[in-house]
């Protein structure tokens, strides 16, 4: 039963801001140790663990990708992090700036070695990291390529006669090294740029180089030899030249006397700090762990100049993504791209105790990644909704459409321990898929909340329903409890929501309410409320605790939204309270 007091007659006082609001359903205490997820089995990340998807993203080690076909023809290597990206092409090392909204390929920076020695294949790659990337671009699993080996240095053997060029990095800064074997001459390197507006050498010695209306530094070159296992230190700097045009055309080095009967390394470092991110958005949305601690981070980018982009692939769409690192955050195990050829949304992620992760979201692709046997492998309408479910090693277990003949999202998902994903959204679409018992079977406005329940190999939905009133509804979060009841939370501007006789309020009573329904394990809806005062809310979270007891969230520019046992009882702009279920 709802506990809550009666809403308050004062309606007439309007509040322009939104404020935070948490409330919870059934209890006047709140303990953080007694939570449970919306995906009972996802763990909860330690202060240790890097919280931030974004973050933990922006951590991720520097690797080099071998071209299996999922790069452009050209591209030998490819570095495609959200904190560079960069494709090596014969000698060259194409490096692409951030926010770059152009397709113009001359605003990328070109690394150019000079009078270099062009082989065919070979780069190698060295250092081989335990990191594995998957793509799935289209539904043709035939054109799938997975299990791409991660590296962390690659090598272009005998670049110049006698010297050698490696590339690697960190999650700061690129470096790459001329290795001169003894008695090799140094003075064969020269760097060419393209994409450079001016070059310049600072003081300190290091280069600027002026790429758009970045300035980005490769700072001045160490030079050592290891002699007798010590590391002997020689003096190194840049040169600069220009062309007969008096435009700055390249660096080359300067050395101070160095021992000829040794191996030389020639180490310019490129710092690319403020190149973080794809030439235009890349959004983490998702995060999630599995009872190892191990961190799931999904999303979806648009980044169009990443070297990821084939020939077949949409520039200017988005992609969707997921990343598995360890528990430190540290390591990368694997990463998966889902591709369809227009524009995929990633929105929510749930990980399984046994580290299965599941992905929901849109896309108005024909050609989304779906799998054999899927429960639906059509786009219906102009934009559908999916699910996914990859497995410990990031292969794609399962992969479906959920929609209809409008427009419908899949917003949020949760996952029990068989493996049954349970979904919300919302839907414009008159013939959404709907199970014989559903509660609802007609769209009531212009946009239905869903709830719907898809079985653990993808194939079937063992329950869908609609959830709304004649005019807008959203459904923005579930959770679980451990009976398998489903808690659903979204807003609504419908003033016949569907509630029933144990509401807490029955009448709707503002611009926009949020409101809270409870579906039994048996599929039946055993409550449905509204939640708010005279103004808006909307209902943006909620979980539930090991005792099934009801936590919300969300936002209100109500002065009347109904509080109890609050620790803040007046709406001043902003605030936060808790209404227990």
């Amino acid at each position: 039963m709802l506990s809550l007091p009666s809403r308050s007659a004062a309606r007439s006082q309007s509040v322009q801001t939104l404020s935070i609001l948490i409330f919870t359903l059934g209890l006047s205490t709140f303990s953080a140790n007694s939570f449970a997820s919306s995906n009972l089995f996802l763990n909860k990340p330690t202060d240790k663990q890097q919280l931030n998807p974004q973050t933990a993203l922006a951590k991720l080690p520097l690797f080099f990708e071998p071209n299996h076909g999922q790069f452009a023809k050209e591209v030998d290597f490819a570095v495609r992090t959200p904190t560079l990206e960069m494709s090596l092409q014969n000698t060259e090392a194409h490096i692409y700036p951030l926010n770059q909204h152009t397709q113009d390929h001359a605003e990328k920076l070109v690394v150019k070695p000079l009078g270099g020695q062009t082989q065919a294949d070979a780069w190698r790659g060295e250092e081989k990291q335990p990191g594995l990337s998957h793509y799935y671009e289209g539904n043709n699993n035939k054109q799938w390529i997975t299990d791409i080996p991660h590296y962390g240095r690659v090598k272009y053997s005998n670049l110049y006669k006698g010297i050698d060029l490696v590339y690697y990095g960190n999650s700061n800064q690129l470096e790459y090294d001329f290795v001169i074997a003894p008695h090799a001459d140094p003075q064969q390197i020269a760097l060419g740029y393209e994409g450079v507006q001016a070059i310049s050498v600072t003081k300190d010695g290091d280069a600027h180089l002026q790429v758009g209306k970045q300035t980005i530094i490769q700072h001045r070159p160490i030079a050592y030899q290891l002699i007798d296992g010590k590391r002997q230190a020689v003096d190194a700097q840049y040169v600069l030249s220009n062309t007969k045009e008096g435009k700055p055309a390249q660096l080359s080095f300067k050395l101070a006397a160095y021992n000829p009967d040794f191996t030389l390394v020639i180490d310019p470092i490129l710092s690319y700090s403020s190149l973080l991110g794809g030439s235009k958005t890349d959004l983490s949305l998702g995060l999630g762990l599995d009872k190892q601690g191990a961190i799931y981070i999904a999303g979806h980018t648009q980044s169009t100049k990443f070297p990821g982009q084939t020939s077949s692939s949409l520039k200017g769409s988005w992609d969707v993504f997921v990343s598995k690192f360890d528990a430190t955050g540290n390591k990368l195990v694997w990463t998966s791209f889902l591709r369809g050829g227009k524009t995929d949304y990633a929105y929510d992620i749930a990980v399984s105790q046994a580290g299965q992760a599941y992905l929901v979201g849109s896309t108005e692709s024909a050609n989304f990644p779906t799998t054999a046997g899927a429960y639906d492998r059509s786009l219906a309408g102009t934009w559908d909704g999916f699910i996914a479910q990859l497995t410990t090693e990031g292969k794609l277990a399962y992969s479906s459409y959920v929609g209809g003949n409008g427009e419908d999202a899949i917003r949020n998902l949760a996952v029990n321990k068989k493996g049954l994903a349970f979904v919300t959204g919302y839907t414009y679409s008159t013939d959404f898929p709907l199970t014989a018992n559903a509660f609802d079977r007609s769209l009531g406005g212009t946009i239905d909340a869903f709830f719907a329940k898809m079985n653990a190999n993808g194939t079937a939905l063992l329950y869908s329903s609609y959830l709304g009133g004649s005019t807008n509804d959203y459904g923005n979060e579930l959770a679980i409890d451990s009976k398998n009841q489903v808690y659903v939370i979204g807003q609504t501007d419908s003033n016949d929501f569907p509630t029933n006789s144990s509401a807490f309020d029955k009448t709707y009573g503002g611009n926009l309410d949020a409101f809270v329904s409870k579906f039994s394990s048996k599929d039946k809806l055993s409550y449905s409320t509204y939640l708010g005062g005279s103004e808006f809310e909307v209902g943006a979270t909620i979980a539930v605790d090991n005792k099934g007891q009801v936590y919300a969230a969300g936002r209100t520019t109500s002065v009347d939204f109904p509080t109890a046992n609050a620790f803040d009882t007046v709406y001043t702009g902003g605030g936060i309270f808790l209404s227990p279920s």
